[in-house]
């Protein structure tokens, strides 16, 4: 079997971030966190967002560190939504 592409890495993160329970949460954005980047890294700007967006916004509820973030001041710009973030874990 050869390499996987980002697509491909993209739903596998997908699939994990759907089996880990509900007191990993911290996973479950990591795992979301994953995806985000990506789908990013295979082009797929519009469909990046949502799983970095939520991987932002789980570590905020559940109180444990929050990851770093960049603006996707790299998109082109007919691709680039307003206010669209790619999180990252240090």
């Amino acid at each position: 079997m050869g390499p996987i592409t980002y697509r491909e890495a993209a739903e596998y993160y997908r699939q994990a971030a759907a089996l880990v329970p509900a007191e990993a949460e911290t996973q479950r954005a990591e795992y979301l966190n994953l995806q985000g980047y990506a789908l990013y890294e295979a082009g797929d700007y519009r469909h990046a967002q949502e799983p970095a967006t939520q991987a932002l916004a789980i570590p905020s509820k559940a109180g444990t560190r929050r990851p770093s973030c960049s603006i996707s001041a790299r998109l082109p710009s007919g691709n680039r939504p307003s206010g669209s973030i790619i999180p990252t874990w240090p």
